[in-house]
């Protein structure tokens, strides 16, 4: 049998890390050693694949001078921030879809509910105006990628519905109106969404930029290539109730 030979009938060597089995492609390793090797690289890394492999070469390791275990541990290290920036950078991402999705079916009920008001005579020309300025700002803004941009001009959008919103009102028709109604309500869903979205994008920018900002990421992020984000911001502007003007 050898030295990382499987024993008859018995179960493969396993570790509690934080939560989780630490398996070791079913071997036994030789010496408690190994097995802390293998778990602090893999508290490194989050590779067990990483962590299996560098267990079956660590007698190799251990014939390496001084400066090649140096080396290696810088390896690990790097290979393991590396890891953790790209996981962060990741979560942004898909924090940011959520916030598209959303941003994209704002666009396509705004439309809607212009056409359903805007036969009402005497309906504020300015105010739809104002409107469908404020959706094409917001979707030119979308396209350039720049983040603070598009927060800014999104939130121009929302503030535009806002008086729209409080316009219609005024009008007793159009509070009556069933397709009026539905489009408030599903606008009003869709800010909701949106918001909400927006809280668990700035957090998940916050958790990547402390990653990127703070020791020991700084020493590698710039030259990995992660950089700062921008925060999806809600402006104070968002808090100021609409006037409505009836003359």
């Amino acid at each position: 049998m050898g030295r990382y030979g499987r024993s008859p009938g018995r179960k493969p060597e396993c570790d509690q890390l934080e939560g989780r089995k630490f398996w070791i492609l079913g071997l036994t390793p030789v010496s408690r050693d190994q097995i802390l090797w293998g778990k602090f690289v893999f508290a490194a890394t989050g590779s067990l694949i990483v962590a299996e492999t560098l267990i079956l070469v660590s007698d190799l390791l251990l014939t390496l001078p001084p400066e090649g275990l140096l080396l290696h541990a810088v390896a690990v290290a790097i290979i393991a921030m590396y890891n953790r920036l790209v996981s962060a950078r990741n979560r942004v991402a898909n924090a940011w879809k959520q916030i598209d999705v959303q941003l994209k079916r704002r666009y396509d009920l705004i439309p809607n509910l212009v056409d359903a008001v805007k036969g009402q005579m005497g309906f504020e020309k300015s105010v739809l105006e104002g409107v469908t300025q404020a959706r094409a700002a917001a979707v030119n803004a979308g396209a350039s990628g720049d983040t603070a941009a598009q927060a800014k001009a999104e939130n121009m959008l929302t503030s535009s519905l806002r008086t729209l919103f409080a316009n219609v009102e005024a009008y007793p028709t159009l509070k009556s109106n069933e397709n009026v109604i539905q489009l408030q309500e599903q606008l009003t869903s869709t800010e909701n969404q949106i918001g909400f979205s927006r809280q668990h994008y700035n957090a998940s920018v916050l958790a990547y930029n402390n990653s990127v900002q703070t020791f020991p990421g700084l020493l590698f992020a710039g030259a990995l290539g992660f950089t700062k984000r921008d925060f999806f911001d809600a402006p104070d502007a968002e808090e100021v109730v609409p006037k409505v003007s009836l003359s």
